[in-house]
């Protein structure tokens, strides 16, 4: 993981292999990295690749992925596979009211 900050901007950089599984650890994690940077009054954008299939809304992982962001008022812009073979989404996450 990289935090920086750009200017104005908090930009977050994630990284988790889709060769492990995802753990209540990498949830445990994340949110409270976005407890986190909620106290941060500047533009935030997380990108990534979770490893996370957030195109399907029936898969637990993508549950709690949403729940965590829907908590911290973020939104995740990527709708479609980005990679060629269709498997795994990568992320780009910013604040609702950005």
């Amino acid at each position: 993981m990289t935090v920086h900050r750009a200017g104005f901007n908090v930009v977050v950089v994630l990284y988790r292999p889709g060769s492990r599984a995802v753990t209540q650890s990498f949830f445990t994690d994340f949110t409270d990295l976005m407890e986190r940077l909620a106290t941060y009054s500047a533009p935030l954008i997380v990108v990534g690749d979770f490893d996370i299939h957030v195109d399907d809304a029936t898969n637990d992982d993508t549950f709690k992925l949403c729940d965590v962001l829907s908590t911290h008022d973020l939104q995740q812009h990527v709708n479609s596979s980005t990679h060629r073979q269709g498997h795994m989404l990568d992320l780009f996450i910013t604040r609702k009211s950005q």
